[in-house]
């Protein structure tokens, strides 16, 4: 079973340390308005501060940016890499992958947003944390997934592909709902208006990748091997 591990950003209130209250009210600005679009005079504004203030903690917004996305990114990795390690069985650890996945985004609806940003921005601050802060995590969730995949494929569970398209694959299904979440709601508000909407996704997605990763002649993804029974969550 993965843990529920605590939110990288708690809620806050008026009694938290300045400090936490502009790392807060930073995430949902630059959220709103990426980073080139974001003022720090609004950050401060919404952290309660005033722009001096916010300058004795950060001494740019640059910097403020990269304190702000590293310790969500260092997050989500490391609850990542706890999943693809959660078990023996593959498909298990692709289940929890994706689980985690889609629970993390769903709890930090700024994360999806932040990256749209970074997209259409040339990823110039994504390059910086990657090959800082996060190049070791980066590196460990890579290898990790590329494992699981490996150790379907020796198992017979998943057939002969390339792993790194597979990835690719299992990203872009989990986090296309929570980017495209304002689009999906134009074009079928009643789906989107739906509670269980995320859960069924999360589910259809789990179920997509692991049948469209199936062996020929592996069992189905939903028959559990003898003694063992479905992770949970």
């Amino acid at each position: 079973m993965i843990k529920q591990q605590q939110t990288v950003y708690p809620e806050l209130n008026q009694d938290d340390d300045p400090r936490r209250r502009i790392l807060r009210a930073a995430l949902e600005v630059f959220a709103q308005h990426g980073r080139d679009g974001a003022r720090t005079r609004d950050i401060a504004k919404s952290a309660g501060v005033n722009l001096a203030m916010l300058h004795y903690y950060f001494s740019s917004k640059e910097e403020l940016y990269i304190r702000t996305v590293s310790p969500l990114l260092s997050d989500i990795f490391g609850r990542l890499k706890a999943a693809a390690q959660s078990a023996k069985d593959p498909r298990a650890r692709l289940e929890a992958l994706v689980g985690v996945y889609f629970d993390f985004l769903k709890d930090h609806p700024q994360l999806p947003r932040l990256m749209m940003w970074e997209l259409v921005t040339g990823a110039r601050a994504l390059g910086q944390i990657f090959s800082g802060p996060l190049q070791h995590e980066k590196g460990d969730l890579i290898a990790n997934f590329r494992k699981i995949f490996q150790d379907g494929q020796a198992k017979g569970l998943f057939r002969a592909d390339n792993p790194d398209q597979a990835l690719l694959s299992t990203v872009a299904l989990c986090v296309f709902p929570f980017i495209a979440r304002d689009l999906i709601s134009l074009i079928r508000p009643e789906l989107t208006a739906r509670p269980d909407f995320m859960t069924e996704r999360r589910q259809h997605v789990l179920d997509l990748l692991l049948r469209g990763l199936q062996a020929d002649g592996a069992g189905s993804p939903d028959d559990d091997p003898p003694g063992q029974t479905s992770l949970t969550l």
